[in-house]
């Protein structure tokens, strides 16, 4: 078990392990059990550390109810048709998924927002391709609250043009199809773990408001992989198809 004054230096492993591009120095007994207030004030001083905006959120939401939650810093988020250098992808793992984009703050306040109130507030939805790095020994095998203070793995997000009419999409049931170099990896209907990203907007505003925080205009809050995760090869070019919405595309140095 872990006391949350052992967070600085978790923090301070994870940091130099993202300047080298190496694992972070942590023995196992530093990481096992890790408890959920140490893996938070792990990421915040993370995020302190790195002084980069947020731009975007990632979110998942345990079957037991917990809110995992981590941002993503804005020269990690990427526009449909760009070209990722390939010192950003790490391990070059890639999760297929549908993300919001947050129209006007939720300030944090005494009282859950509604899912009704988080839509209105969503300005727009888009397909995302999410690129992934473990920088714990264990990587993706590591506890979930190691995890959580390595902000989920995340490497970079490549986000799709914007579709105002997401509302009228069957999110539970949509078709998607991933690609690479062409060829078909992956095409299924369905598929997310939840069933419906959205309700991941709405776990994470309560969570960011419960911890005092505001989920800010502008946001991309991406809610869970419809594809899980597939490692590509370094190099390469991607596609991403959610019917109905705008095709997401790009290519990694």
């Amino acid at each position: 078990m872990n006391d949350i004054s052992s967070a600085p230096r978790i923090a301070n492993a994870l940091l130099h392990a993202r300047a080298s591009g190496g694992a972070a120095n942590l023995p196992a007994d530093a990481i096992e059990g890790i408890e959920l207030a140490t893996g938070l004030r792990a990421q915040e001083l993370v995020v302190e550390k790195v002084g980069r905006p947020i731009a975007a959120w990632k979110v998942a939401v345990t079957p037991e109810g917990t809110v995992l939650a981590a941002p993503i810093f804005d020269n990690l988020v990427f526009k449909s048709g760009a070209q990722i250098p390939l010192s950003l992808c790490g391990d070059c793992g890639m999760e297929c998924e549908i993300a919001f984009k947050i129209g006007k703050d939720m300030p944090p306040r005494a009282a859950a927002y509604s899912a009704g109130e988080v839509a209105a507030h969503v300005e727009s939805a888009c397909v995302t391709a999410e690129l992934l790095h473990s920088r714990l020994p264990a990587k993706y095998r590591s506890p979930r609250n190691a995890q959580l203070a390595d902000l989920l793995s995340n490497a970079a997000l490549v986000a799709g043009d914007p579709l105002k009419d997401w509302r009228q999409r069957d999110l539970k049931n949509i078709t998607f199809e991933f690609c690479a170099d062409d060829k078909t990896v992956l095409a299924r209907q369905g598929g997310h773990p939840s069933g419906d990203p959205f309700a991941g907007v709405v776990a994470l505003t309560n969570h960011l408001s419960s911890r005092g925080m505001t989920l800010a205009a502008g946001a991309i809050v991406t809610a869970g992989s419809y594809s899980g995760v597939h490692f590509a090869p370094k190099g390469g070019h991607f596609r991403v198809r959610f019917d109905g919405f705008p095709e997401l595309a790009f290519s990694i140095a």
